[in-house]
């Protein structure tokens, strides 16, 4: 591969980092409303939110790190793919169970998220960059993120937040 591909997958690796980070920083910020999304979406039960939202983060927080890294960025990248997989399990069965108004607390900000498409949609795209960067990383020597590839991650970032803040304005989007 290409050292252009090697940097691609550094500003994805960035992105995903950023955006793995900043989850991890929301969930313990915002805990009380969402250890009882974790509980309502997984079904654990209410008793069992604050543990499951504890140990998101703590995936969460563990890939980001590891994907700043060229020698631990595939596993980083591979870990979190299957944490966005078994969130888009857990959404699809809610909505199979006619549940879309869980708030799957996806949202940063004060703004409520209900279930849709749009969910189903961003963590199978999430789950796919992760993979590709996870197939990059494991094909190539890995760039380091450097200034560059964490800008260009801090304005993927920047335009994930903002498809998620017209998501949470658009009727009718499920």
């Amino acid at each position: 591969m290409s050292e252009v591909t090697a940097h691609l997958a550094a500003y994805g690796a960035a992105f995903m980092a950023t955006l793995l980070a900043a989850s991890a920083i929301h969930k313990l910020t915002d805990w009380p409303r969402l250890a009882r999304s974790a509980a309502t979406l997984t079904g654990l039960g209410g008793a069992w939110g604050l543990p499951a939202l504890t140990a998101a983060s703590i995936v969460e927080f563990t890939c980001a790190v590891g994907l700043i890294f060229p020698a631990t960025r595939s596993l980083g990248a591979l870990v979190a793919a299957g944490l966005w997989g078994i969130y888009l399990v857990l959404i699809v069965r809610a909505l199979a169970a006619g549940r879309a108004d869980i708030d799957c607390g996806c949202a940063f900000g004060q703004g409520r998220s209900t279930l849709g498409r749009f969910e189903i949609g961003r963590n199978l795209t999430l789950a796919s960059v992760a993979v590709l960067v996870a197939a990059t990383a494991r094909a190539t020597p890995g760039a380091a993120i450097g200034l560059g590839e964490m800008l260009g991650g801090a304005a993927l970032f920047s335009l994930y937040v903002a498809a998620d803040q017209i998501a949470l304005l658009t009727p009718g989007r499920g």
